[in-house]
C-alpha cells in the first residue's frame, strides 16, 4: 500500500513539476521584478548565430549587416526574415561595435582599432578598403554625404569620400564623453553619458561647434532624431524624448521608463523600438505622453536594433541576430490628407533627374513652416528641405542616386513614389 502511494505522489510532483515549467516557458522576471509574459504585439519569426556577441546591426535590402564584436562584421542575408542565413564577413583587430552603410561600404567602429570601411559590393567576400585609427576606443559612426561622425570620448569628423584613404577634418571636445552620434542637416546628435544629449553645429565640418546640451537624468548610450524630437537612449533612465527644435536650447517633454538599460533606439512613424536588454516598442504619436505598445522578453541582452517596415531586427547579445514582427510602421503608400486651405499636392517631372518639384503651384500658408522630407525604400531619411511662406520650384536632387523614393510632407505621405533616374 504505501508502494502504491509513494508512486502516485511521486507521477503527482511529476505532473506538477511539468506544468510549472510549462507556464515558466510564458512568463519571465524583469529587473523590476514585474511579472510579464514572453512578448505583447511583437513575435520572433527569425534568428541566426553571430559567433560572438552582437552589438549593432544595419539593414539595406536583402542584407543585415552586424557588428559582432570579436568576430567581426557579419553579414546576413535577411530576404526570407523566417531563415536568415550568414553569407560573408570581415575581422580586424578589436572588437566591431557598431556599423553604419552607405552605398558600397560598411562603415565599421571598430573599437582600439578605430573605423574600418569595408567594400560590401559582394556580400560573400568584405574587403578592407581603408581605415583610419587616430582615435579612441570607438563605438558608433553615422555617415552623412562625404564625411564620417565618430563619438569616442569626442567628436570626430573624417572625410570618407575617397574611401581608400579616410583623412580628418575637424572634431570638438566639447560634448562630453561621446557614445553614440545622429546626424540630421546641419547638426550632429550626440549622445554624451552622463552629459546628456549634446548638438553640435556641423554645417562648418573643419570647425563644428557646440550649440546646446541637455543633460538627462541617466547614462546616453545613443540618440535618434525624428522631426523635431531626439529620442535618447538614456541608460536605466529608459527613453527620454527631447525637443530640439531650438538646438540652442533643447528641452525635454516627455519620458518612458524602460525596465532595462536603454542602450539603443530607432524611430519609424509612430513607434520607437528600444534596446534595453530586451525589446520595447513604445508609442511617441504624442512626445509628452508615451505609452508602451509592445515587448519581447529575449533570451540574451538586446543591444541594437534596426527597424524596415513591420520586421525588426536585432542584435541580440550572446544570442545573435533576431528578427521581429512588430506594428506596421515603416513607410507605408497613403495618400496624404491635407488642408485644402492652405495646400495642393503634385510632384513632376517623375521620373527626375537632378530636381523635382512640388505643387503646381504649391500654395502654402504664410504663417507655417512646412517640411518635404525624401526616404528610400528602407525607410532611411535622405534629405530634408523646409520652406516658410513661399512657393517651392524646385528641390535638388543632387547626391540621391538613382532609384524609387517616398516623399513626404510634413507628417503625411504622398501615395505616388519619386522614381529618380541618374
Amino acid at each position: 500500500m504505501k508502494d502504491k502511494i509513494a508512486i502516485i505522489l511521486i507521477v503527482f510532483i511529476g505532473l506538477l513539476a511539468q506544468t510549472t515549467l510549462s507556464n515558466a516557458e510564458h512568463l519571465n522576471l524583469n529587473p523590476s521584478n514585474k511579472l510579464l509574459t514572453d512578448s505583447l504585439n511583437c513575435r520572433l519569426i527569425g534568428r541566426c548565430n553571430t559567433n560572438s556577441y552582437a552589438t549593432d546591426v544595419y539593414v539595406v535590402g536583402s542584407y543585415a549587416y552586424v557588428a559582432a564584436t570579436a568576430s567581426g562584421l557579419r553579414v546576413i542575408n535577411v530576404a526570407n526574415p523566417q531563415s536568415p542565413y550568414q553569407v560573408g564577413y570581415y575581422l580586424a583587430p578589436s572588437w566591431a561595435n557598431g556599423v553604419y552603410v552607405s552605398g558600397s561600404y560598411a562603415y565599421v567602429a571598430y573599437g582600439g582599432s578605430g573605423l574600418r570601411i569595408v567594400n560590401i559590393s559582394n556580400p560573400q567576400s568584405p574587403t578592407l578598403v581603408g581605415s583610419y585609427t587616430n582615435l579612441g576606443y570607438i563605438y558608433d559612426v553615422h555617415v552623412s554625404g562625404s564625411y564620417a561622425y565618430i563619438p569616442c570620448g569626442q567628436l570626430i569628423i573624417v572625410d570618407v569620400s575617397n574611401p581608400s584613404s579616410p583623412t580628418l577634418v575637424g572634431n570638438t571636445t566639447n560634448v562630453g564623453y561621446a557614445q553614440g552620434v545622429y546626424v540630421l542637416g546641419s547638426y550632429a546628435y550626440v549622445a554624451a553619458g552622463t552629459r546628456g544629449l549634446t548638438i553640435v553645429d556641423i554645417s562648418n565640418p573643419s570647425s563644428p561647434t557646440y550649440v546646446g546640451n541637455y543633460d538627462t537624468p541617466g547614462y546616453s548610450y545613443d540618440v535618434y532624431v525624428s522631426g523635431a524630437y531626439a529620442y535618447v537612449a538614456d541608460g536605466n533612465s529608459g527613453l527620454r524624448i527631447i525637443n530640439v527644435s531650438n538646438p540652442s536650447s533643447p528641452t525635454e517633454v516627455g519620458y518612458y521608463d524602460t525596465d532595462g538599460t536603454a542602450y539603443d533606439v530607432f524611430v519609424v512613424g509612430s513607434y520607437a523600438y528600444v534596446a534595453d536588454g530586451n525589446l520595447r516598442i513604445i508609442n511617441v504619436s504624442n512626445p509628452s505622453a508615451p505609452t508602451e505598445y509592445g515587448y519581447y522578453v529575449t533570451t540574451s541582452s538586446a543591444r541594437g536594433v534596426y527597424v524596415v517596415n513591420s520586421y525588426i531586427y536585432v542584435a541580440q547579445g550572446d544570442s545573435g541576430f533576431y528578427i521581429y514582427r512588430g506594428p506596421s510602421g515603416g513607410i507605408e503608400e497613403e495618400r496624404i490628407t491635407l488642408d485644402t486651405k492652405c495646400l495642393t499636392v503634385k510632384i513632376y517631372p517623375n521620373p527626375a533627374r537632378s530636381y523635382f518639384a512640388v505643387g503646381h503651384p504649391l500654395n502654402v500658408c504664410p504663417d507655417r513652416t512646412e517640411q518635404i522630407a525624401i526616404y528610400d525604400v528602407t525607410g532611411k531619411l535622405i534629405k530634408v528641405q523646409e520652406f516658410k511662406g513661399e512657393k517651392v520650384q524646385s528641390i535638388s536632387l543632387d547626391g540621391i542616386k538613382s532609384g524609387v523614393y517616398f516623399v513626404k510632407l510634413n507628417d503625411e505621405m504622398i501615395k505616388e513614389k519619386l522614381v529618380v533616374m541618374k
